[in-house]
């Protein structure tokens, strides 16, 4: 009987430091590429870390799916067949900051020929949104505005949506040079979206972008009493535009533990932007 007993009271121990084993190799299997005390870092991003890293960063370390590359001192992003420069990591939003490779500040005319912009379907994926939630109310904010490009037959000269960008008439040369085009005007103009109305007779839409420009606190925002210039086109285009990882696949999920069905991660309305899982079917 005592025999019995010993061996009863010493397995509870050993059983005990079994439960707490699987439960650590649960929350590891979940959490298992957060490296905590590694980074990378690459030019101007100095804090490259989960779910981010860097290809040639240990194995274990950081999510393949947000892989970055750096190249000639600068972070690469590759999206959907398409180079990005990486501008900022902000990791208490949950938002990566990205412009494409083919803008240039000093001539935004050559931008337009030199690469083809990323309009939200490009971008928008399992990866990445172009919304941010707040609270749990479950509001979204966008975190993006369309930078749109006309080519106009006849100039445009009664409507302030329509910015020109023909100060040196060189958006008009390039546009000249294309094969089976004829000569135009191109205006720009910085919006959530355009109206059937806004487009006027002789024009039409050449390419839109994505900017964040204005939208953020240290920025001068852009409003609809702030008539836009060439040089806010400008700003908006070297800005970039940022995306949310917060509520990719497999993400959201090392929050919320181990909530089941639809679910949605979401950040509190205030400054410590605390991360609060929402269970879809209630919205």
């Amino acid at each position: 009987m005592f025999t019995e007993k010993c061996c009863s009271a010493g397995l509870i121990p050993l059983v005990i430091l079994v439960l707490l084993q699987l439960l650590q190799g649960s929350c590891h299997a979940r959490n298992q590429n957060f490296c905590p005390n590694y980074s990378s870092s690459c030019g101007i991003i100095k804090n490259i870390s989960y779910p981010f890293r860097l290809k040639g960063d240990p194995e274990s370390c950081g999510d393949k799916r947000y892989e970055l590359i750096c190249e000639n001192n600068v972070t690469e992003l590759y999206m959907n067949y398409r180079k990005y420069h990486v501008q900022a990591i902000n990791y208490k939003n949950y938002t990566i900051r990205v412009v494409d490779v083919g803008v240039e500040y000093i001539n935004v005319c050559s931008s337009i020929y030199n690469f083809n912009f990323s309009y939200s379907d490009s971008v928008r994926g399992p990866l990445y949104d172009l919304y941010e939630y707040f609270s749990e109310d479950y509001y979204e904010t966008y975190l993006t505005r369309n930078i749109v490009f006309f080519n106009c037959t006849n100039p445009v000269i009664d409507d302030s949506l329509y910015v020109t960008m023909d100060t040196n008439a060189s958006c008009n040369l390039d546009y000249s040079k294309e094969k089976g085009k004829q000569h135009g005007h191109i205006y720009a103009t910085i919006t959530y979206g355009l109206n059937i109305g806004d487009l006027k007779v002789g024009c039409y839409v050449k390419t839109v972008g994505l900017t964040s420009w204005g939208l953020s606190k240290s920025n001068v925002v852009i409003t609809k009493n702030k008539k836009t210039n060439v040089v806010d086109i400008r700003r908006a285009l070297v800005y970039g535009f940022e995306l949310s990882w917060l509520n990719a696949q497999g993400i959201c999920d090392n929050y919320c533990g181990n909530w089941t069905g639809p679910k949605l991660c979401s950040l509190s309305n205030n400054s410590s932007l605390k991360v609060i899982c929402i269970r879809k079917q209630n919205y």
